[in-house]
């Protein structure tokens, strides 16, 4: 992977195309002409894992949270689910982290991240996010690294549980 060192908090405004997402995605979402460039990308990224997001076999991880891994080469793909006002483990980054939103809105000290954002992450940075109230939040995140959680409990429970 290659991330930027520097925490950016960005709006999707066309295309996009990064090494950790399939370039069957992209060329996926280049079908769905003159629709909102992330709902295509969701949609696509549907028909690639053949099922709605809804439907994907998330693992539970915390209350209101969980996720389902994607298969990469390095690193680490995955999506998280957040129902609303649930909140993510306090945690900080041992690399980078780039999440997407593709779905919700979801919310930390640095402000909040809506359908499209990308938030671009080193790491400097340390955060505790929170799915906003609206709805849930499914958010497509890529790590070069393992996260640093906080709390020794989480340390030890959520890599046991593969995250």
């Amino acid at each position: 992977f290659f991330f930027s060192s520097r925490r950016r908090h960005t709006r999707l405004q066309g295309d996009w195309s990064s090494d950790v997402c399939s370039s069957d995605l992209h060329a996926l979402a280049r079908q769905e002409a003159g629709e909102n460039a992330v709902a295509s990308r969701g949609r696509a990224l549907e028909r690639l894992l053949q099922r709605p997001l809804d439907d994907i076999g998330w693992t539970d991880l915390s209350s209101g949270v969980a996720y389902a891994p994607l298969e990469v080469k390095s690193g680490a793909l995955r999506l998280l689910r957040v129902r609303p006002g649930c909140e993510l483990p306090d945690h900080g980054h041992t690399g980078s982290e780039l999440t997407m939103v593709l779905r919700g809105a979801i919310s930390d000290a640095s402000g909040a991240y809506r359908v499209g954002d990308v938030a671009d992450l080193d790491e400097t940075v340390e955060h505790h996010p929170r799915a906003e109230d609206a709805g849930d939040c499914i958010c497509l995140m890529a790590t070069d690294q393992p996260l640093r959680f906080k709390k020794l409990l989480h340390r030890w429970y959520l890599p046991w549980r593969g995250f």
